[in-house]
């Protein structure tokens, strides 16, 4: 009778820590900042296991898992589940490597807090960052460090790369390059002509210069006749109601009369904004 009600009181007294534990982790989850992306685990695949072969697999018994379940930690019931794909599979091993790591349960349940179910992570993905507190993905670090050092590692091997090609006499490679580099220098040399042009006010189908013009803004019902006098001369231009976005001066092509306003670095026809 002693040991009936012992085993009685210790297995409420795991119920009840069990409780605690998923008040605690849903306390917890409302805290998430973080959250990175999922593998592609979650697809379903053709590897369908049985539980038999699943508990072999990943090498964790079937009390285990339903711990973690009832913890909140797994998204399916081992208890009910009869196939199992590679996304429990890749749910239990990211579970499995934290547990394995000898962390404190309310210490997994913080980390697991800014994740987003179900856990289908990769730790070749994904790390946990102790200096920032949060879970950040290896793509980050690969990405940062290009920012930071892809002309210089571009600039130290091109000559290199290029000497490797004539070595192999990658021709077709080499003209690709070379084409490449001629559009891009063709493109820098387009755009600084025509800021240039746009800049002194050339126009670029007469290849005249212009005359500056002050852009008059708001609707106008008739103009008065020293404005339009300065119309007809070149001297103003109507902007409309286009809340000043062209600034404060245009420029009119003595040749058509045609005006033009300044976008983004380019004349623009008022007629085309």
């Amino acid at each position: 009778m002693k040991k009936g009600k012992v085993a009685k009181e210790r297995s409420k007294a795991i119920r009840k820590s069990i409780s605690e534990e998923k008040k605690a982790y849903r306390k917890v989850r409302k805290l998430r900042k973080t959250v990175c992306r999922h593998s592609s685990f979650t697809q379903p695949t053709l590897f369908k296991r049985s539980l038999k072969e699943f508990l072999k697999e990943t090498c964790v018994d079937i009390n285990k898992l339903y711990q973690w379940f009832e913890l909140g930690w797994l998204s399916f019931n081992p208890k009910i589940q009869k196939v199992y794909d590679d996304k429990e599979y890749h749910e239990v091993t990211f579970i499995k490597g934290l547990v394995r790591l000898g962390l404190t349960k309310e210490k997994i349940i913080y980390l697991l807090s800014q994740l987003e179910k179900p856990y289908c992570y990769s730790y070749k993905d994904i790390y946990w960052d102790f200096d920032k507190n949060e879970w950040k993905e290896f793509s980050q670090i690969i990405n940062k460090y290009l920012d930071d050092n892809l002309r210089g590692m571009l600039s130290k091997n091109l000559d290199s790369y290029l000497e490797t090609l004539s070595e192999e006499r990658d021709i077709a490679e080499l003209e690709r390059i070379r084409n490449l580099t001629q559009e891009l220098r063709n493109k820098i040399l387009r755009e600084e002509k025509l800021n240039s042009k746009s800049e002194m006010g050339i126009c670029p189908e007469h290849n005249v210069k212009m005359k500056k013009a002050k852009i008059i803004y708001g609707l106008l019902d008739s103009l008065s006749g020293e404005l339009e006098e300065k119309l007809e001369a070149g001297e103003i231009i109507l902007g409309g109601c286009s809340d000043e976005a062209f600034g404060e001066y245009g420029f009119v092509c003595p040749v058509d009369k045609e005006p033009y306003v300044i976008v983004s670095g380019h004349l623009i026809k008022v007629s085309e904004s």
